[in-house]
Parts: structure tokens; C-alpha cells; sequence
């Protein structure tokens, strides 16, 4: 980490990254970016503990497979309160913009000519049935090679964005493209993890 003092936003978004790693390692902060890194963890109302060492000017804050996901659950949930998307392909189909570009290329769905430009939308929670109906329907009908965001990944699989991403941060999900903020999924990679979740019956839930 740079000794620029970054916003509680970029933090997040550093931290977040950094969660990637081979555990269990030390995050290390100056003053200046312990003291928000704590305010958003003391704000989360998460039960999350972790070591904390002082060594000559800097804090380290271990980072561990047993607090790893509550740390990341506590950066999340501010992000997700706080952050406005900037420069994201949500943006830039929400705009409509998508459509311009490419509706020679893909032909533009009869539900999308219908519905409009409102089809899209950034959160989950901001979506109408009609919405996700939309987006469900754009998901099952496209080639097993096709890309999509994180919001029809969720909506396909009847989970949350926040499941999605604790998968990112732990292993063991669905392979996913990262490019800046934005997050894609092949359609192909969905299909697979979702038959490696297949139960035959309830004695393997308990193995």
C-alpha cells in the first residue's frame, strides 16, 4: 500500500483485493488508513476479530481463513451502501449505449425492444419481477460461450451478490473475469459450478 492516504472507499477496494491472497498474511497499514479501516469494521456491527501488531510506523492486521470472510463481509456491505459505479459495463448497458453498439451484431431481444431501456438496472434489489424475468429469460437463451454480470449470475442462480462475491474471495466458486470493478461470468462456467451442486439425496448434505 502506497503512503497516500486513501478514501474509506479505495481502502475497501484495496482490502478487498487483497483478500485474494494465499492465507494466512499480514495487512499493512499506516495511521492513516488503520484508523478508517477500523471505522468501517467497528460500523459493520460484524463480529470480526483479527491480530493487531505495531511495527515502527505501521499496523498489521492478520488476515486468517477463520476472519477472512467476516473482514470481507464488513467491506462489502460499505461499499455496496457507498459506492456508486464508475466506468462499469453496468453503466454502459443501463445507458442503453450497449444497444447502440451492438444491436447489428447480436440482434436486440423482443423483450428488450419492449421494456426499453429501463430492462437494466444496477442492484438486485432495485429490480422489478418484470426486470429480472427479462434478464433470466436473455440468460437461458444465449450461446454457452456468452459473458454476463454478476446481477444474472445471482439472478440465474437464485442467490445473492454478496454470496458471489464471499465465493470470489474464498475459493471454490465459479471462474469470473475482472476487469477494474466489473465482474463477468461465462454462461458455461454457471452451468458447470451448478451441476457440481447437484444433492442426490440428504446423507451427502451431512458428508
Amino acid at each position: 500500500m502506497t503512503e497516500i492516504q486513501l478514501t474509506k472507499l479505495q481502502l475497501a477496494n484495496y482490502v478487498c483485493d487483497e483478500l485474494h491472497k494465499e492465507m494466512p498474511f499480514d495487512l499493512i497499514f499506516n495511521q492513516d488508513e488503520f484508523v478508517p479501516f477500523m471505522e468501517i469494521i467497528d460500523t459493520s456491527n460484524l463480529d470480526v476479530g483479527f491480530s493487531v501488531k505495531s511495527i515502527g510506523d505501521k499496523v498489521h492486521v492478520g488476515v486468517t481463513k477463520d476472519n477472512s470472510n467476516g473482514i470481507y463481509a464488513a467491506l462489502s456491505n460499505y461499499l455496496e451502501k457507498h459506492q456508486k459505479p464508475e466506468n462499469c459495463i453496468d453503466q454502459f448497458i443501463a445507458s442503453g449505449e450497449f444497444d447502440k453498439a451492438f444491436k447489428d451484431v447480436f440482434g436486440l431481444p423482443k423483450c428488450k425492444a419492449e421494456f426499453g431501456r429501463g430492462v437494466v438496472k444496477i442492484k438486485l434489489n432495485e429490480m422489478s419481477q418484470q426486470d429480472k424475468d427479462v434478464r433470466l429469460n436473455r440468460f437461458l437463451t444465449a450461446p454457452d460461450q456468452q459473458f454476463f454480470l454478476q446481477e444474472d449470475v445471482a439472478i440465474y442462480l437464485s442467490c445473492s451478490i454478496h454470496t458471489l462475491q464471499r465465493l470470489r474471495c474464498v475459493g471454490g466458486g465459479i471462474p469470473y473475469t475482472k476487469v477494474g470493478r466489473c465482474v463477468t461470468y461465462k454462461k458455461s462456467d454457471v452451468l458447470a459450478y451448478q451441476e457440481r451442486q447437484i444433492v442426490m439425496n440428504t446423507a451427502q448434505l451431512a458428508s
